[in-house]
């Protein structure tokens, strides 16, 4: 009963996702029980374009990582977004 909406998995499962079956298990897992609460699922770390591709098929709401952006500053957003697209 807590007052949540979202989870969010942690880098330590999403650096290697696409080397290690065991993380994709826990990832895949972890992804569909909390689709199954209501939550909508963050993944943080993604690195690569194979883990991102990953999680799009295990249909990851959203994705956070170097792989996207470095962090940026809030002045920056407008042009990398632009650039982005």
């Amino acid at each position: 009963q807590l007052p949540i909406d979202e989870l969010k998995i942690d880098k330590t499962f999403i650096l290697e996702l696409d080397q290690s079956e065991k993380d994709q298990f826990i990832v895949k897992s972890t992804i569909e029980l909390s689709h199954q609460l209501g939550f909508s699922v963050v993944a943080e770390g993604v690195e690569n374009e194979a883990s991102l591709n990953m999680l799009k098929a295990m249909k990851c709401n959203h994705v956070q990582g170097y792989f996207l952006s470095r962090p940026i500053k809030s002045a920056d957003l407008i042009k990398w977004l632009s650039d982005y697209e």
